[in-house]
């Protein structure tokens, strides 16, 4: 008895000086990013260890681009003549789908591909947006909750491919482009 309780103390103590070695000395030198970005949202939502396994923070290249952007209208706007010219129009198009569709509000996009058996594999795309930049249209064409597709118990249970998808209301989208227009700064598209 004696034996066994002098065992599991040591046990302990070793498990106790182990587990403070891996939080003091292992886990701050795991490898991550000085610039807060979306890696573990969007990958934790794809299949890592297959044939294919890709993620882009799109955060600071839409930032970059809306900036080129807004620099170029500048310098070419002013120059622009006559008020149907196809310059304005062309970057009042650029700005509704940044801005109005929710483009910009992308933080992170993710691939992955890996093979579950002999010819059947499994794709996954993420597109990822932080919490509260969810107002562009395309973060709400589908509605404002999820719903269960009963369109999917219509297929045999012998289906080789089944695809999964939310459901689209598409009748939002020319209300949408209208009020863009008329709050925008270029033509209304109608």
């Amino acid at each position: 008895m004696k034996k066994t309780l002098i065992l599991a103390l040591c046990a302990l103590l070793i498990g106790a000086a182990a587990t403070w070695a891996v939080i003091k000395v292992v886990i701050p030198q795991w490898n991550r990013s000085a610039e807060d970005n979306t890696y573990w949202q969007v990958t934790a939502k794809l299949d890592q260890g297959g044939e294919a396994f890709a993620y882009l923070h799109t955060e600071k290249i839409t930032a970059a681009f809306t900036r080129l952007l807004a620099n170029l209208e500048k310098k070419l706007i002013p120059a622009a003549t006559g008020p149907q010219d196809k310059t304005a129009q062309a970057f009042y198009v650029l700005n509704m789908l940044l801005k109005g569709y929710g483009l910009e509000e992308i933080g992170g996009l993710g691939f992955s591909s890996i093979t579950l058996q002999p010819g059947l594999h499994r794709n996954r795309v993420v597109i990822f947006h932080r919490p509260g930049r969810n107002q562009g249209l395309i973060w709400n064409i589908s509605g404002p909750t999820p719903r269960y597709l009963d369109e999917l118990d219509l297929l045999s249970d012998d289906t080789a491919i089944r695809l999964t998808y939310q459901s689209q209301r598409l009748l939002p989208i020319r209300p949408a482009q209208g009020q863009a227009g008329r709050n925008g700064q270029g033509p209304d598209p109608r």
